[in-house]
């Protein structure tokens, strides 16, 4: 509250709670003594008023910003979170793509190294395989030379054997060994080489040669003979002959 002073007309701004109950007051500039009551209940609520700070003129502030350019409310930005919401959400989204992409290549990394197992163990796989140039070229391979072969017949029961003295080396005769090839199929089919191998009693090789065909091409039903010489075989160890088709030399 303001202070007068009666003498000289000094005045003074004095808290109004240092004057509660009333005081005696000097004035600084001229020595004067008073009595100062209390304040009244309307000078203590003046007081009060003045002591907090204005509220800001809406009109006012909008005056300002129009002045300034800025014809916005000043609001907290929520541009910042939203922005790093989407980094992370994008962060997420590619580390999520890239693990997608490594499983993807282990899958078909183990497709392409194990596929021998996969076709044996199911079959029906071989075709795929075979439509990316991936297929087993072995079975592929035997399927082609089973078809070449398919209806040629060589029969056991007309394997002869024959020796033959060496004239060259009379202590080693020549074994001569002769049978046939004939055609079950109702088409004309061209024969594939023969391989006769000799075996011991074990399953062992003793020697295995490719042997003469009369003919090459037989007609539906038609037989041909074919015959093979071997030098330097221990004849009292061969147990059994092998008659096939050569598929290595039907390449």
């Amino acid at each position: 509250m303001i202070l007068t002073c009666p003498a000289c007309q000094t005045r003074y701004m004095v808290p109004a709670t240092s004057l509660r109950d009333g005081r005696l007051v000097r004035c600084t500039r001229c020595s004067h003594e008073w009595f100062q009551p209390a304040p009244t209940a309307a000078q203590k609520m003046a007081e009060s008023k003045a002591s907090q700070p204005p509220r800001p003129d809406p009109m006012e502030a909008r005056r300002d910003r129009m002045a300034s350019g800025n014809t916005q409310a000043s609001v907290p930005s929520t541009v910042p979170a939203v922005a790093t919401s989407a980094r992370q959400a994008r962060r997420s989204f590619y580390l999520s793509l890239f693990a997608s992409a490594l499983m993807l290549v282990g899958l078909g990394s183990a497709l392409v190294i194990l596929r021998a197992d996969i076709m044996d163990g199911l079959p029906w796989t071989r075709g795929m395989y075979g439509a990316i140039g991936l297929g087993d070229k072995n079975a592929a391979a035997n399927d082609a030379f089973a078809k070449l072969t398919q209806g040629l017949v060589i029969p056991t029961d007309k394997l002869s054997r024959e020796v033959m003295e060496n004239p060259q080396d009379p202590d080693n005769p020549i074994l001569i060994l002769r049978g046939e090839v004939r055609n079950d199929n109702k088409l004309e089919k061209e024969l594939p080489p023969i391989r006769v191998t000799l075996l011991d009693e074990t399953g062992g090789v003793i020697d295995s040669w490719p042997v003469h065909v009369e003919k090459t091409v037989l007609e539906p039903g038609e037989r041909t003979t074919w015959m093979g010489h071997f030098y330097n075989i221990p004849f009292d160890k061969v147990a059994s002959i092998k008659a096939v088709f050569d598929h290595h030399a039907s390449k």
